[in-house]
């Protein structure tokens, strides 16, 4: 059923039955929901469906809102989905849809339990096409993914990782001072490479706000 010789030939046999195809087509996508870490799977459907209508498809369930009952698990499907897009700088999601995507991330991020592994630059990849591409972050983006940031910070477990993600994203530098205490020793340095020699003198006020 997942092989390419199965599908085609089902397929064409439909072709003057578009619901049933339509159907069909629908069915396949809820497998590929479960299944977005195989990405042959989604290059098999996309070939055969047609890669404009499996698109259109998927865009239109990422958009939707979440099922009552299976938040947790279509969250989890949806950001598989962004990490696991082939070819993101294409994808009609990430070039039609910034503001849609972003506001996604950044009010169900830390809702999900997503591995440091999956977090690994797929986050500051999407984030690169729905802000940088566009130029200048506003203001109002830059506050989200501050918000989202602070949300995070008592989560040890990934925090380092999301902050690598989203700081080049984040200015002004002054801003990072806020989560200096919760990172690690490498993220540390990151923040005062920003600084630069100009870190001294707010490295004394860190010191005494902290004691």
């Amino acid at each position: 059923m997942l092989d390419r010789s199965f599908l085609a030939p089902l397929v064409t046999s439909l072709v003057d039955q578009p619901d049933k195809q339509h159907n069909l087509l629908l069915q396949y996508l809820k497998l590929l929901r479960l299944n977005f870490e195989r990405p042959n799977l989604y290059e098999i459907i996309k070939e055969v469906f047609g890669a404009e209508r499996v698109e259109s498809e998927l865009n239109q369930w990422f958009l939707s809102p979440l099922s009552r009952g299976y938040v947790s698990n279509h969250l989890e499907q949806k950001f598989n989905y962004l990490f696991t897009l082939p070819n993101k700088s294409a994808s009609s999601l990430l070039i039609n849809h910034k503001q849609d995507v972003l506001k996604f991330i950044c009010t169900s991020f830390n809702h999900c339990d997503l591995t440091i592994m999956k977090l690994s630059h797929n986050l500051s990849l999407v984030l690169t096409i729905i802000l940088i591409d566009d130029g200048d972050i506003s203001d109002a983006n830059i506050q989200a993914l501050i918000d989202m940031l602070n949300k995070e910070k008592d989560r040890r477990d990934r925090f380092d990782q999301v902050f690598i993600e989203v700081q080049s994203f984040i200015k002004p530098i002054d801003t990072f001072l806020q989560f200096f205490d919760k990172l690690n020793a490498n993220n540390k340095s990151i923040i005062i490479t920003h600084f630069g020699a100009s870190f001294l003198p707010v490295s004394r006020s860190l010191v005494h706000s902290l004691n």
